[in-house]
């Protein structure tokens, strides 16, 4: 910020049309501005350089005031590609906060046709089964 001298000198300083508040100046600095005038000291606290680290889809609030810099940072875990082959059990992926680098497949339950499903019923979305054979 530059530095204007103002010397009241015979007369007086027409200050009507100067606009800065003490909210436009950092704090601990003086100065000569809107609503008054007599010296003001500005507000505007320094924040200095903060560093700040955001998980998964985080957000950061800056409180106002003047910065000089900073760093914010985000590490957000991986998993590549991932192939499922299917089986009696639930299978469970954990993908729950990673991006993942690939696609996930799931590999075919093979000879899954209609003769081989009971009657009537579906497996996998395949049916209804045709097969009456007893075991």
């Amino acid at each position: 910020m530059a530095k204007l001298p103002l010397h009241k000198v015979g007369g007086a300083v027409d200050t009507s049309e100067l606009t800065t508040l003490p909210a436009d100046v950092l704090s601990n600095e003086v100065f000569i501005g809107s609503g008054s005038d007599e010296p003001q000291q500005g507000t505007v606290i320094r924040r200095g350089s903060p560093t700040y680290s955001l998980p998964i889809n985080g957000t950061q609030q800056l409180q106002p005031g003047q910065y000089t810099g900073g760093t914010i940072t985000q590490s957000i875990p991986t998993m590549g590609a991932q192939n499922i082959g299917p089986g009696a059990q639930m299978i469970t992926i954990p993908t729950a906060g990673k991006y993942m680098t690939g696609n996930i497949t799931i590999k075919p339950v093979y000879n899954l046709s209609t003769s081989v499903i009971k009657k009537y019923e579906y497996v996998g979305g395949v049916g209804p089964g045709t097969w009456e054979g007893y075991v």
